[in-house]
């Protein structure tokens, strides 16, 4: 806790002057990784191959990758990412394989032993949530981006518009403590149009319906989400 109170005071203290911008594309477990990142070596390639059996790609077929990991193994990717090897050539990206949402390292024996595993382990639903919470013992509503925004709202230039944008929809991993993720379509032209809302006095009369109080709380939240989402879209 100590940590991230200091990374929040030092990121109220700076100010930055480049731009940086963390992409993050969620499969939902829709990427069959064994067959993206494929061993080329001999004994492991025949190892991949007994626990693939007919799923498992040829070991002539894959485009192997330059260099070694830091075990000095040989992988190759799938024949349909040509231009991914290259990304890899040219040092614009990397792998990291073997990770996971789990608690402690673990195998089937610590398992049956009772150790400690990720809450509703087997539960497709369950495993995509923790990799977007990062908290594999409980469930969380929080995300770490959105708790890593929380971190650094002091150097967001523009605190009406928020740090973390979606184009696919809302989501557990950008939603913060303080930090709400912003929506918008795949076009990219932020909030949806509200019909009559081009006319200024249209435009007037809306706002003013906007301005009455509610009672129900699901009708203010609602109310905040659209008025945030109309004054962020027309900056």
């Amino acid at each position: 806790m100590a940590t991230l109170g200091f990374a929040r005071q030092a990121a109220a203290q700076q100010s930055f002057s480049d731009y940086k911008a963390l992409v993050c594309v969620c499969l939902n477990g829709g990427n069959d990784s064994y067959n993206m990142l494929v061993p080329v070596d001999s004994d492991q390639h025949t190892e991949y191959e007994s626990i693939r059996t007919d799923l498992a790609l040829e070991q002539s077929t894959l485009l192997t990758l330059p260099g070694t990991s830091t075990d000095g193994r040989s992988f190759g990717l799938h024949p349909n990412m040509s231009e991914t090897v290259d990304l890899y050539g040219d040092g614009d990206i990397a792998f990291i394989a073997n990770v996971g949402t789990l608690i402690d390292y673990v195998d089937a024996a610590a398992v049956e032993a009772g150790a400690r595993v990720p809450l509703g382990i087997g539960s497709h639903n369950d495993q995509i949530a923790q990799w977007q919470t990062a908290r594999p013992d409980r469930r969380v509503p929080e995300g770490w981006g959105g708790r890593l925004a929380d971190l650094m709202q002091g150097v967001n230039a523009d605190n009406g518009i928020s740090m973390n944008i979606s184009l696919a929809g809302t989501n557990a991993f950008q939603a913060g403590k303080r930090t709400v993720e912003y929506a918008i379509n795949r076009d990219g032209d932020g909030a949806r149009r509200i019909w009559g809302y081009e006319g200024e006095w249209k435009k007037t009369i809306i706002d003013r319906l906007f301005e009455a109080e509610h009672d129900h709380p699901f009708r203010r939240e609602y109310k905040r989400r659209l008025v945030g989402a109309i004054d962020t879209g027309e900056r």
